[in-house]
């Protein structure tokens, strides 16, 4: 038995579970199938940018027919290659993804992978359709699947495309670290802070659907509006908003809002999230817009131990961390990388300022703890113990007293001894 089979033999039952997912069609394009689809893209490119091992090898098997011995790579993601060009061909052409995805679709475009029939027909591309019973149709599907893996190979190793890799990791290490620094002076200022979290998208629509380029304007038509609407946005310090592009979601928004504790209900934290969710809705987006309360999975973040929205106290560590975590990462993150091409230089993550009267107003030293009582008997005794023992050590070390060496009026030893005798009798005379 080859390896090959050997392996089908033994991951068969989740391979084929996996397989009738991706066996899809228009009923079942959920967010499940594009997460999982999408996650297949970044792992199949990453793996063949890894190595330059073939992915499906020509061999004859143990019943004398010809097959193929597939690699690692070619067994977790070939059943799920027309699902991945299925997918890349529904993004949008007025956007600009990240250099991996966009060498992705260079390619899909250089080989009329979107037109090919061998793409289409999902059945040539089962695992056992290339380990098992090789058919005339798998040929051609093997050597396009070794052409892809060629294409994005010397692509991806162009010196251009790792140098754009490289900054937009660095430029996403400098957002990070601002907006980590954003978030622990909003912590220090206000002790009692509160994180709302919500998720802004679009209904679906029949016609033409919204770009990027109207979530920036309804987003910052929302920013506008919170100048003057206190009843939701009444208390409200500062934001932190990510701009992305999902095929299931179309553009969207993860947007975590801070509001001061004081003037807030922390207990309300779900309610003021629908509420600022009810207002994207309704007003920001004129009806178009939809919205995902994250606070409704408060209760499972807390039993997790993963919690990092709702009410941050100063001295809460624990939740500042998980804010940092898994909130304030996940909105830095590398991937997800979409900007409008009519617009490169549109910022995708932006966040609020602290301005001078918020520092003015709130940077002051905290109120230290007053001691208890007991604290404060011991610090007088041991001031007491301390003098005491400075006095008695003073006066072991002082010289014996010379009646002769006095000192005048104005703090000066006198330098005449007959002038100093005579003061010293007119004294005693006295």
């Amino acid at each position: 038995m080859g390896k090959s089979e050997r392996f089908f033999e033994l991951v068969a039952p989740q391979k084929i579970a996996d397989e009738l997912l991706f066996q899809t069609d228009e009923s079942r394009f959920t967010r499940e199938y594009c997460d999982k689809v999408w996650t297949s893209i970044v792992g199949l490119i990453k793996g063949l940018l890894a190595d330059d091992i073939k992915p499906l090898v020509p061999a004859i098997g143990r019943n004398g027919l010809q097959c193929y011995n597939l690699s690692a790579l070619a067994q977790r993601f070939l059943y799920r290659f027309p699902d991945m060009v299925d997918l890349v061909s529904r993004l949008s052409d007025r956007n600009q993804y990240d250099e991996y995805l966009e060498l992705f679709r260079s390619c899909c475009e250089e080989m009329d992978l979107y037109r090919s029939a061998l793409v289409k027909n999902k059945e040539l591309w089962c695992l056992r359709v290339f380990t098992e019973v090789l058919e005339q149709e798998s040929v051609p599907c093997a050597l396009l699947f070794n052409g892809m893996a060629d294409f994005i190979r010397r692509g991806g190793r162009l010196r251009k495309t790792k140098q754009k890799y490289q900054e937009r990791v660095r430029d996403s290490k400098d957002v990070l670290k601002s907006c980590s620094e954003y978030f622990n002076t909003l912590s220090k200022l206000y002790p009692r802070l509160l994180a709302i979290r919500v998720d802004l998208f679009y209904q679906k629509m029949v016609g033409i659907p919204p770009d990027m380029e109207d979530l920036d304007r309804d987003f910052s038509r929302l920013l506008a509006n919170s100048r003057s609407n206190k009843t939701v946005f009444g208390g409200k310090i500062g934001h932190v908003a990510k701009l992305e592009y999902g095929v299931f979601k179309g553009p969207h928004l993860h947007l975590v809002m801070f509001f001061d504790g004081a003037k807030r209900d922390p207990r309300a934290h779900w309610h003021l999230a629908r509420s600022l969710g009810e207002y994207w809705k309704k007003v920001a987006t004129k009806g178009q817009g939809e919205y995902y309360n994250c606070h409704s999975d408060y209760a499972e973040f807390e039993r997790r131990g993963v919690c990092g929205i709702g009410l941050l106290h100063r001295d809460d560590e624990i939740k500042k961390n998980n804010f940092r975590k898994h909130i304030l990462r996940y909105l830095c993150k590398v991937s997800s990388f979409a900007r409008p091409r009519r617009f490169p230089e549109m910022r995708l993550i932006r966040k609020g300022e602290i301005t001078p009267k918020m520092r003015y107003r709130r940077d002051r030293p905290r109120k230290e703890k007053p001691p208890c009582m007991l604290e404060i008997l011991k610090e007088q005794i041991d001031h007491e113990r301390r003098a005491l023992s400075k006095r008695e050590e003073n006066n072991h070390l002082l010289p014996p007293i010379d009646p002769c060496r006095l000192l005048d009026l104005n703090g000066h030893l006198s330098a005449d001894t007959n002038e100093l005798s005579d003061v010293v009798s007119s004294s005693s005379e006295c």
